[in-house]
């Protein structure tokens, strides 16, 4: 349970900012412009467009990561660490640089009678040194290669260019790219959902087989740019909410194309801001991607299996909002939103750690040294007054599961 600082606490801090504010603000127009109630808060409005599912005879299927690596020039990183994150970190990264190996092995009882495409859900866990850049993705039908620390022979081979896996772990099939956005130690926890359908017939023949016999299926993800440092959490990770995941798209759900189309209206967060959407179903491994909307607010998400769900929204700044669908039987429109501002902290509350983190940097612009991108609430450029009263607004208020 969540420690409650009340409002009257609250009430105290918030005048011993403003009051601090008056007495170090002398311009006249910046401190007009920090009292201004007009940047009060704005909401993101999720407006579904369309629900569209067919009923199949066999169901996608989510598989939880078992085991993973992040196989550095020295050999897969050590100590406990080397199973908490999972890291792919280009050549420019020197001793650090490394290619990951991820397993998800198939549960007794699982038949396939064909696969289409892979799903990877990967969570960020992020640190100073977190680079953006590119991926590959393989399948790998090595599964019987050792991939813990001291025994592994594998390394990430600085001759190769910049995956650094050489002939390793062959045979292996080449099944899709993806971007890694993130700079430095800030949005852990964000979702990243990468859809790999590259997949040739060799390559699907070969994950018919191994999920019928109920065997593993082990990824590689290499970095193809030389400063890339993608930093995820792995699947012994207590901190972050989310391990790695992976979707198998079988044959038989491919003609639903299922997805979900939303109109997404954004006032006061950039119209490309990412939004996390999960979805529980009553019985299974929840379903969890990233959209991101165009610039007239427009997305649509990967298929999704029909059934009964429970559909939660969230994006950076707001707390989470969330409602139960029913989408066995049709169609399923009209859904919409409000997220609230105020989760600084991303902990799906407004509360006293959020206020502290805007104290820290109040009254800081974007051209400032130590301006939070995270604490404009109201994106106006500056982190003052307005980010204030949202959270006065939203004070001791928790999100929606």
């Amino acid at each position: 349970m969540k420690k409650v600082t009340t409002f009257g606490t609250a009430l105290g801090l918030f005048h011993a900012l403003i009051t601090r504010s008056t007495r170090e603000t002398s311009d006249p127009e910046r401190t007009s412009h920090k009292m201004k109630i007009s940047h009060l808060v704005r909401y993101a409005i999720l407006s579904c467009a369309a629900l569209c599912f067919a009923q199949t005879a066999h169901a996608d299927f989510t598989l939880n990561a078992s085991n993973n690596a992040t196989i550095r020039p020295a050999g897969p990183r050590s100590g406990g660490s080397g199973k908490v994150f999972f890291n792919i970190q280009g050549s420019a990264n020197n001793t650090f640089a490394s290619f990951g190996v991820v397993d998800f092995a198939v549960p007794a009882g699982t038949t396939v009678s064909g696969v289409t495409g892979l799903t990877l859900v990967l969570t960020e866990a992020n640190a100073a040194f977190t680079m953006p850049g590119t991926l590959n993705f393989y399948l790998t039908q090595d599964t019987t290669a050792d991939i813990e620390p001291v025994t592994s022979l594998l390394r990430y081979l600085v001759e190769n260019a910049q995956e650094g896996l050489g002939s390793q772990l062959a045979p292996n099939f080449l099944i899709g790219s993806g971007t890694f956005n993130t700079t430095g130690n800030v949005g852990s926890g964000t979702v990243d959902t990468y859809m790999l359908t590259s997949l040739s017939s060799a390559a699907q023949a070969y994950l018919v087989s191994q999920i019928n016999a109920n065997g593993t299926i082990r990824l590689i993800v290499t970095p193809t740019t030389a400063t890339v440092a993608a930093t995820f959490a792995g699947y012994t990770n207590n901190t972050i909410e989310n391990r790695p995941m992976l979707t198998v798209i079988t044959a038989s759900n491919n003609s639903a194309s299922g997805t979900i189309a939303f109109q997404v209206g954004l006032e006061n967060v950039p119209l490309n801001q990412p939004l996390t959407i999960i979805l529980t179903p009553a019985v299974g491994t929840p379903i969890t991607q990233t959209v991101t909307p165009d610039a007239n607010g427009n997305f649509s998400t990967q298929p999704v299996p029909p059934g009964n769900y429970r559909l939660r929204v969230k994006t950076a700044g707001t707390l989470s909002e969330a409602t139960n669908i029913n989408l066995s039987s049709g169609n399923v429109s009209g859904l919409t939103f409000t997220l609230r501002g105020g989760d600084i902290n991303n902990d799906n509350a407004t509360d006293i750690g959020d206020l502290l983190l805007l104290i820290g940097v109040y009254n800081k612009r974007s051209t400032d040294a130590g301006f939070s991108p995270t604490a404009d609430l109201n994106n106006d450029g500056a982190d003052d007054i307005g980010d204030l009263l949202i959270i006065i607004s939203r004070y001791n208020q928790l999100g929606n599961n």
